[in-house]
Parts: C-alpha cells; structure tokens; sequence
C-alpha cells in the first residue's frame, strides 16, 4: 500500500501485489485503475518450451537477478505504477 506515500507521485490510495516472475496487480480506487503487469521466468527463455523455432540467443542477463524491495520506487513494482500514473497525467 502506498498510504505513507513511500512510492511518489502515485495516490495514497494505491495498492499492489507483486509475484513471482514479476508479475503484479496493482489498484487505485481514486483513478479508477486496475493494471495487471504480466511477469516472466528464466523458463520463458528455453528454446524447447514453446517447440517453435525461435531465433534468439538468451544472454543470461537474468541469472542474477534478485527481487526488491518493494518500498523502494527503484524496483520494477514500485517503478511500474509510478510510470502508468505520470503517463495518464493524473
């Protein structure tokens, strides 16, 4: 929940719930707005998945990646509300 106003520029009223993969639901009764921010794994990227030919070559770039605090507006939650909120103009 955002009622201290940790996550800035984004109303008080908002809250969200993150999961795994970073995905995450988020609502603001005050602009009448439910997201949902569609996520992904480390799986996503085997080529024998979806059994179609694909024609990237993961980096690995996701190896380390680590959750984070989601009281910190750096994080992709955080982050994500913030932006939709400033690209509405509310």
């Amino acid at each position: 929940m955002n009622e201290d106003g940790h996550v800035t520029d984004v109303p008080r009223d908002a809250y969200w719930k993150g999961g795994s993969g970073g995905y995450a639901i988020y609502v603001v009764p005050s602009l009448d707005l439910v997201i949902y921010k569609m996520g992904g794994t480390e799986g996503q990227y085997d080529r024998s998945s979806p059994r179609l030919p694909v024609k990237y070559s993961y980096d690995g770039s996701r190896k380390d990646w680590k959750a984070g605090d989601p009281k910190v507006v750096g994080d992709s939650t955080g982050k994500t509300i913030q932006m939709v909120v400033s690209a509405i103009g509310r």
